[in-house]
């Protein structure tokens, strides 16, 4: 099995002077050759206050959250029944 990766991009938290988050952009696979294959899902916008230069980083997926641990799979669940409709 390939490595896969989260591609992100910092970008700045408005109101918060010096302090950015880590938005998504895509995804990325390793080959067999150790070739790094990249996949936009959105294109990341330039950062005037750092010469107009897109910066992106290859991240570790993150474990999704389990959906019980939030309560949304109780509630899909107390839905599911036998009506039609």
């Amino acid at each position: 099995m390939s490595k896969r990766y989260d591609v992100c991009t910092p970008r700045p938290k408005y109101g918060q002077e010096g302090k950015s988050w880590w938005h998504r952009v895509g995804s990325a696979t390793e080959n067999d050759r150790g070739q790094i294959i990249i996949y936009l899902d959105s294109v990341p916008v330039p950062d005037p206050k750092k010469d107009n230069k897109i910066v992106m980083m290859l991240f570790e997926p993150r474990d999704k959250e389990p959906a019980a641990k939030s309560g949304k799979k109780a509630e899909r669940e107390e839905m599911d029944d036998e009506i039609p409709f």
